[in-house]
């Protein structure tokens, strides 16, 4: 029998039942501790439910809980002199089912969870890396989690045991079948299709000039304006976007645009004073169709590689790589990416690595689950399967608004709109959240069929909206026809052979079986790889797998837009069975929940700066994922009093009593137990006294940030005038030097020709 090693986190609620703190030794400090007023979100209907009405009254029927006791030592020498043993306080387990992929510079995450009867684990899938687990977690000999190891041991395939808990014995709750697997992954964030390489000839030569083309189309994607740092205007947006609109059309015609790149600060003097100008350098480019088409493509696939997290990017080169100047030129055109292709071919040792890896372990668990029968292996993925919203429109703009269900009080977004504002983007708050748009980007009424860079931007109002996502939508149409095309995208992601096999044997003669359906020639005419396709024939075929949606493919879920229910596509909200709640999580995220406009901006923030993020504060955004899980464990200590000591009728038929609470999300993996205990009087003045305290240190952060951005500006405008002031000086005393020069020379000159 395996030992317990997982964390002992204690919850605290009130007389009515309702969650008020937690404590967690793993999560201690006050980055990470929980906050439960600010990020735990007890009012809108989501999953079907609101649950503020059922949290006063005290209508929950309480847990069992101790609190200290006292006890006297037994008398060795009498045998009938016997200790009471107290029962043990109420807890469930709580499983953070992690995240499996492989971030851009950070190492690779392979996580999953196992539950077995009474007995759960977090795991990390480790492949051919050979892995020793330890005694003290290794599963009963003949379990089924066993079987599954050696299975795994046949093909030479490992995984890590992490941490291991025990399922409590509670009459209130209720223990999963013993004689069932539940195997939960996690997010995966599958990306859409990149964009194909158009025929190297398409491009134009290494130059100035394509330079310039890319600059264009990098700074087509941002806010006109010097405030993202944008000599663009408005006008020369829409030159853009009319060629993209006429080539959608089927239009042949090219892109004639002249376009400030720099400026230049000159200076004069005529030795008695000096004069400064500046100017805008411009760049003038007369470009086919296929000339802008492939370098959009090319420019494309860089950046959407850069931000993707399941297939990181490994480069050729970089955007900054190599400029294309001459000594006269400052610094445009800034940079160009002279590789033919940005992205890297690294094969199974990293490309493919993560769907390699998930496949191979799919391949074993259709193995087990066809020995030991269908009803007793369960696999559960829970949520954000697709990335939906990565470099995309907002969906929700056509979406009706539910009524009073706002984000919330706009203080509470304070602490977000610092974060913002730590980003090296030049944008504050909403705008630092607002980068590329979809096609068919609605505006005015009218429907653009080929929108990608033209810049429209959400006021802050539109993305603090909560829309019903899943009600009578009069965008349904157009919205279902994006949904659709995004889920193909991702379906028909596809990378070119790796050279070395990362597929076991067996995998490998299955996929050559069915080659039409994993492999594409690309524009090229170079075979690729459907990796997408086939993890998701795996996990929602061959497996039968319940999926369920997240807060990045949330639509999945929805009947009006994904109007075939029988798609490996579809998914639904949750699952219960007897003793296991799944859920995505996304619930207690107050401002990433369905339909919260506000998530898919954070998202673009996280994916395209993550870097900046981490380094603009000091390493403490690298902890947010802890932070996160510091919310949802509030959230499922809720959910676990309200679903087993509320009353059954209030969630209708499907939802059942249960002992472990799994959800992903937050992408760190976790198991802990959360104990309940009951607040006291100086627990409620302490709660107090630390929201106070909370609330203090964020207005001291804001002050900070804002009088740190307040420096950087001043200090900016400070350089800007030094500069300046040195140009006119420089040039001053250029022009001294030289009329001093010619009147030394005149003189010597005067000189030589008088002989007196």
């Amino acid at each position: 029998m395996p030992t317990d090693n997982a964390r002992s986190v204690h919850v605290t609620i009130n007389a009515d039942g309702e969650v008020k703190d937690a404590e967690d030794p793993g999560l201690s400090d006050p980055w990470h501790r929980p906050w439960i007023d600010a990020h735990f979100p007890k009012t809108g209907r989501v999953y079907g439910w609101d649950i503020s009405s059922y949290l006063s009254g005290g209508r929950l029927r309480r847990p069992r809980y101790a609190g200290s006791v006292a006890a006297a030592p037994s008398e060795p020498t009498d045998a009938a002199d016997r200790q009471t043993l107290q029962v043990r306080p109420t807890h469930f387990i709580k499983l953070d089912a992690g995240y499996w992929g492989h971030y851009y510079r950070q190492s690779p995450q392979r996580n999953f969870g196992l539950i077995e009867g009474r007995n759960v684990w977090l795991c990390n899938y480790h492949g051919r890396s050979a892995f020793t687990n330890p005694a003290s977690l290794q599963p009963d000999s003949g379990s089924l989690v066993d079987r599954l190891l050696q299975r795994l041991g046949s093909h030479g395939l490992h995984i890590e045991l992490r941490t291991f808990a025990t399922i409590p014995t509670n009459p209130d709750a209720a223990v999963p079948a013993g004689t069932k697997l539940y195997v939960c992954f996690p997010d995966l964030h599958l990306p859409e299709r990149w964009p194909d390489l158009m025929p190297v000839g398409s491009r134009l030569p290494a130059s100035r000039e394509r330079a310039a083309l890319r600059r264009l189309l990098w700074l087509g994607q941002c806010a006109p304006g010097p405030a993202a740092d944008n000599l663009l205007t408005q006008s020369h947006l829409d030159t853009v976007q009319a060629c993209l609109d006429s080539w959608a059309a089927g239009g042949t015609g090219g892109l004639h645009i002249t376009f400030p790149a720099s400026v230049s600060i000159t200076a004069s003097s005529d030795g008695e004073s000096a004069s400064v100008q500046i100017s805008h350098n411009a760049i003038t480019l007369d470009c086919s169709k296929d000339q802008v088409l492939a370098e959009k493509a090319h420019l494309d696939r860089e950046i959407q590689a850069k931000s993707t997290w399941f297939y990181p990017a490994a480069y050729a080169g970089s955007r900054h790589a190599q400029p294309i100047t001459t000594s006269s030129d400052e610094a445009d055109p800034p940079e160009d990416e002279t590789a033919d292709d940005p992205v890297g071919v690294t094969g199974a040792s990293h490309m493919s690595s993560p769907a390699a890896d998930l496949a191979n372990f799919l391949f074993v668990l259709r193995e087990l689950r066809n020995s030991a029968g269908a009803d007793h292996v369960k696999i559960v993925q829970v949520g954000d399967l697709y990335e939906l919203w990565m470099n995309r429109e907002f969906m929700y703009r056509e979406s009706p608004v539910i009524s009073g269900d706002q984000l919330g009080d706009r203080t509470t977004l304070t602490g977000i709109s610092v974060r913002a504002a730590l980003l090296n983007t030049g944008m504050s708050f909403p705008t630092a959240f607002q980068y590329r748009h979809d096609h068919d980007w609605v505006d005015g009424g009218a429907a653009h069929r080929a929108k990608r860079y033209v810049y429209h931007g959400w006021n802050q109002d539109l993305l603090l909206r909560r829309h019903d996502v899943a009600g009578a939508n009069p965008g349904a149409a157009r919205m279902g026809g994006l949904l659709t095309d995004r889920i193909a995208g991702v379906e028909d992601w596809s990378y070119a052979e790796a050279s070395v096999d990362p597929l076991l044997p067996e995998l490998r003669r299955w996929v050559n079986g069915r080659r039409a359906d994993f492999t594409r020639a690309n524009a090229r005419g170079v075979t690729e790889t459907r990796w997408n396709k086939i993890v998701l024939e795996l996990i929602c075929t061959e497996l039968s797998s319940v999926r369920i949606h997240g807060n990045h493919d949330g639509y999945r879920s929805d009947s009006t837009l994904l109007t075939n229910r029988g798609s490996p596509a579809a998914s639904t909200q949750w699952f219960s069975e007897v003793g296991v709640w799944v859920e995505h999580g996304h619930r207690w995220d107050y401002f990433n929940r369905d339909g919260v406009s506000m998530g898919a901006g954070m998202t673009n923030v996280v994916y395209y700066h993550n870097e900046e993020l981490i380094a603009a504060s000091g390493g403490r955004m690298a902890a947010v994922l802890q932070q996160e899980q510091g919310f949802f464990q509030t959230g499922s200590a809720q959910w676990y009093l309200l679903v087993n000591y509320g009353n059954r009728s209030w969630w209708g038929s499907g939802v059942e009593n249960f002992s472990v609470f799994v959800s992903g999300h937050t992408h760190g993996p976790d198991l802990v137990k959360i104990y309940f205990q009951m607040a006291t009087a100086d627990r409620i003045a302490d709660w107090a006294r630390q929201r106070q305290e909370d609330v203090d240190r964020l207005q001291r952060r804001i002050r900070q940030a804002a009088s740190e951005a307040a420096d950087r500006a001043a200090q900016a405008a400070r350089d800007a005038s030094d500069r300046t002031s040195r140009a006119v000086h420089e040039a001053a005393d250029s022009a001294r030097r030289r009329m001093a020069d010619a009147h030394r020379r005149a003189s010597e000159l005067w000189h030589e020709w008088t002989p007196f």
